[in-house]
């Protein structure tokens, strides 16, 4: 009973093949040549318009890149709020850094001096 199981697990083994798509290889290169792994997130035929008016006029915004646009501003918006909320945390941080050290000298300068020759110095 033994050698069957062993016989299927072999079987198994024996018909998985590990290969390299060409989806992947193609990720690869884009990723060592400097362009965005998934070609359709941006990029001149994504950000740019579709078509052009010959008399200049500007072209109106498709629905899916004012989409992107919207999304880009809510991130934006998100990065300056954290920006935001960083610097106070080191403001903050520094307030209380420095109100420590005031409280350490102002407790110095309440301790009891010692009296006679050198206090009258």
């Amino acid at each position: 009973m033994d050698i069957l199981k062993c016989f299927k697990h072999f079987r198994v083994l024996a018909h998985r093949q590990i290969h390299t798509s060409s989806l992947n290889l193609s990720r690869e290169w884009r990723r060592k040549n400097g362009l965005p792994i998934n070609k359709t997130l941006y990029g001149p035929l994504t950000d740019l318009p579709d078509y052009t008016f010959l008399d200049g006029r500007v072209t109106p915004i498709g629905s899916r890149q004012r989409s992107r646009i919207l999304n880009e501003q809510k991130v934006t918006e998100k990065i300056i709020k954290l920006t935001k909320q960083v610097d106070f945390a080191k403001d903050h941080y520094q307030y209380k850094l420095e109100q420590e050290e005031a409280n350490k000298k102002a407790l110095i300068e309440r301790r009891l001096k010692s009296k006679g020759q050198s206090f009258f110095k």
